[in-house]
């Protein structure tokens, strides 16, 4: 068995598809802890104000959330060339859940 290279694992139109689905996850979960847990801006992360209820574990686990989802994003707009949305359409069609 071939071990399979990064670059044609990041490629893949699955592991693409794994991210986008991971994206919308994290997006959700990301608006309801700041639906619950921030005061004032709930889309500019820099001027967060937690409530006090929120410990500073739990703020850096947020915190590390967001910067996952950021370079998720940032993963995705820059493969979007290589997989056209009529390509993501057609897999997300085809896909039973």
């Amino acid at each position: 068995m071939k071990p399979i290279k990064l670059s044609a694992l990041l490629l893949s139109k699955s592991f693409y598809l794994h991210c986008y689905f991971l994206k919308g996850y994290l997006e959700k979960i990301i608006h309801n802890l700041a639906k619950k847990y921030v005061r004032g801006s709930k889309t500019i992360p820099f001027i967060w104000k937690f409530r006090s209820g929120f410990s500073k574990i739990s703020k850096a686990i947020f915190l590390m959330l967001y910067k996952l989802l950021v370079k998720i994003q940032s993963f995705l707009l820059s493969s979007r060339n290589y997989h056209s949305t009529f390509q993501m359409q057609t897999a997300l069609n085809s896909r039973k859940f």
